[in-house]
């Protein structure tokens, strides 16, 4: 801390509380370890896409004017900031390990899914 900080009872405070929580002591949590099966839900993008031009278009007959009517105007542009959203969850998901991933193109994948939670959950 600095000499400012010394002089600041909110920073004083927040100090106390840090250094405390640091000890074994009342307000100490136990970790708890939780084992986690992560399933991911994919389809080709252009599936994708489809699916997103669908509810797009589901919207805007819903009534999205009234949210916002530059959007409900130009579905073409909320297609592109739509699909991009897409591109970057694809992106971002691709890199986080341990997911599961099934494709729901695949005729069977709901049942490929139970089975394989299924095996997790056993002992």
């Amino acid at each position: 801390m600095n000499s400012s900080d010394k002089q600041n009872p909110r920073r004083l405070i927040r100090a106390i509380e840090i250094s405390l929580s640091k000890k074994d002591g009342p307000f100490k949590r136990e970790r708890t370890v939780l084992k986690t099966y992560q399933i991911g839900l994919t389809a080709p993008r252009e599936k994708l896409y489809e699916l997103v031009n669908a509810r797009i278009a589901d919207r805007i007959s819903a009534g999205a004017a009234s949210e916002d009517a530059d959007l409900a105007d130009s579905p073409i542009r909320w297609q592109g900031l739509e699909h991009a959203i897409v591109r970057h969850q694809l992106t971002w998901f691709a890199r986080q390990p341990g997911i599961v991933w099934f494709d729901i193109t695949r005729p069977s994948w709901q049942d490929q899914c139970i089975i394989k939670i299924s095996q997790c959950l056993k002992p």
